[in-house]
């Protein structure tokens, strides 16, 4: 599908609420005016993402193909203006990086006031993160999915120092956390270690681990007596382990 026709397909159906791109050939900037849209779902490369006049949308998937990681930068503050009433997000590492264009915030200047589940698949890109949930008051579920490669791992230095300028913070609707795929490294658990001391009323927090993904030395059962000897700020916390 040609940009300029993909463009005008959309301008054309202003009663438009669910959307969902594939892979679209042709489709180089994800340009998309859609007055009464509340569902956007996308996988694809773009060099470019241009989203007004959203309202209405409730729930967002984005996930940008390793080919296609734009060379140029998004603005977090400017996406999240035009998504007041979004309840839902999934995104994955490329789109977090295309967000991470703006200065680096703890906070953005306009909460999102409604967001109640929030999913993201990196910690190398943790400030961004960081602001997001901060940003999120009514957050009740996150999830985080590390890169399945044997290749990567969160810079410890970096990651500590995010949590050290973040210590204060505290997220008092969080119910329940999902992570996926830990590899037993230092970064890993100083995270959940946060997370763990600054949501007082977490319910359950979920940990998977890949054999192939833990570092050398790192035994699924030393890994789980890590997780119960950290502190926590609630007292009803189940942490529930699955070794995959």
């Amino acid at each position: 599908m040609a940009q300029d026709v993909f463009e005008h397909l959309i301008v054309c159906s202003p009663l438009l609420e669910r959307l969902t791109l594939r892979d679209c050939d042709g489709v180089s900037q994800l340009k998309i005016d859609a007055p009464n849209l509340q569902f956007l779902d996308v996988v694809g490369s773009f060099g470019d993402v241009s989203i007004v006049n959203m309202l209405n949308v409730v729930d967002v998937s984005i996930c940008f193909n390793e080919s296609g990681i734009p060379c140029s930068s998004g603005s977090l503050i400017k996406f999240f203006d035009d998504l007041p009433r979004l309840q839902r997000l999934q995104i994955n590492w490329h789109f977090l990086k295309y967000l991470a264009g703006d200065a680096l915030l703890k906070k953005l200047p306009k909460p999102c006031l409604h967001l109640k589940f929030l999913c993201f698949n990196d910690l190398e890109d943790i400030s961004t993160a960081l602001c997001l949930i901060r940003s999120s008051p009514a957050l009740e579920k996150l999830e985080i999915s590390a890169i399945d490669s044997p290749y990567y791992r969160p810079d410890v230095g970096t990651v500590n120092s995010c949590l050290d300028d973040n210590h204060s913070c505290s997220f008092i609707q969080l119910r329940n956390v999902k992570i996926t795929g830990i590899s037993g490294v230092e970064a890993d658990l100083n995270f959940i270690r946060f997370l763990l001391l600054s949501s007082p009323v977490l319910e359950t927090m979920t940990v998977c681990a890949k054999h192939e993904q833990l570092d050398l030395g790192i035994e699924p059962l030393d890994l789980v007596k890590q997780l119960l000897r950290l502190r926590r700020a609630s007292p009803s916390l189940e942490i529930i382990y699955l070794d995959k």
